[in-house]
């Protein structure tokens, strides 16, 4: 592969990875819990929730942390009309 082609296949790499980017903003966000909900049940049935959960201790420190530090942070509630599998209510 010489340098031209190297260059060519990198943009074009770009551009996929920018369409692809694209297309995933504009998903509903039902689509995107479904999918989110799909992956977590494909970890849970290759036994992949133990790893996942690895460093979750580390994370709660620094979220509590994050809290002592800034206390007049509230997060923004999430509201949705989904259940837990993603469908619709």
């Amino acid at each position: 592969m010489t340098r031209e082609e190297a260059l060519q296949f990198k943009v074009r790499w770009q551009l996929v990875n920018e369409r692809t980017t694209e297309e995933a903003l504009q998903l509903p966000a039902a689509t995107r819990l479904r999918q989110l909900v799909s992956l977590y049940q494909t970890a849970r049935s290759l036994n992949w929730t133990e790893q996942m959960r690895d460093g979750e201790d580390e994370v709660h420190a620094r979220w509590q942390l994050l809290r002592k530090r800034w206390p007049e942070y509230k997060p923004v509630p999430i509201s949705t009309d989904l259940d837990a599998t993603g469908s619709e209510t």
